[in-house]
């Protein structure tokens, strides 16, 4: 034989359960929502172009070494006139045809451009970061309370079939109660009206659960 305390136990039981399965659908869901959002997406990327653009700013303070090479592909050699022995001649300049050109730099002050550059990219990386944290906060309890209006909404229909049947059951009786005289037209007509106005109810549930269902997807 059960006891209560079992019973209660095991409804306490039944009751975890359900609460750990609805929280991983409930996780599940706005890891979809997450992953599919579009907004989201979007934050990400300033905020990783705001994070490139600070270290782009640290040029400023870094070394600099840059390099070039030219060629000449078509040389006119200049000729310088010497005089050998009373002999005139002219003998061509030697000219190179490759150049190579290493510079180096290093900045010492620049009016402080570049700390004000960095301290703004700073900020603007942070601003980025917190407006990702907002996007995807907003997006993770917009998501749950979709979630949570959609079980209401279910809840709502169930109820709203529930009474429906009720009424039904109500109505036969009243009927059969009506032949053998004990109820009245007035009271099946009144049970009519109560069944009546328990469909409008369904129809309005479902299209409450259409709707918040719809906006989950």
């Amino acid at each position: 034989m059960t006891t209560p305390k079992m019973l209660c136990l095991i409804l306490s039981s039944l009751m975890v359960m359900a609460a750990q399965a609805e929280t991983v659908h409930v996780q599940k869901i706005v890891s979809e929502a997450l992953t599919q959002s579009l907004q989201l997406q979007k934050t990400e990327a300033a905020y990783e172009e705001a994070s490139w653009k600070k270290s782009e700013t640290l040029q400023g303070f870094l070394p600099s070494l840059t390099g070039s090479v030219n060629y000449l592909t078509n040389k006119k050699y200049m000729l310088v006139d010497v005089n050998l022995g009373g002999n005139p001649a002219s003998i061509a300049q030697v000219v190179p045809t490759t150049a190579y050109t290493l510079n180096a730099s290093l900045p010492l002050f620049d009016g402080f451009a570049s700390t004000h550059r960095l301290l703004s990219a700073k900020h603007a990386q942070k601003s980025a970061e917190y407006e990702l944290d907002w996007a995807r906060f907003s997006i993770e309890r917009q998501t749950i309370l979709q979630f949570y209006k959609a079980i209401a909404a279910k809840s709502l229909k169930e109820v709203a079939d529930q009474n429906l049947k009720s009424l039904n059951d109500h109505l036969k009786d009243t009927l059969a109660m009506k032949k053998a005289g004990v109820s009245t037209n007035y009271d099946v007509l009144r049970v009519q009206v109560q069944a009546s106005e328990a469909e409008s109810e369904i129809l309005n549930a479902q299209n409450n659960l259409d709707e918040t269902s719809g906006n989950l997807r």
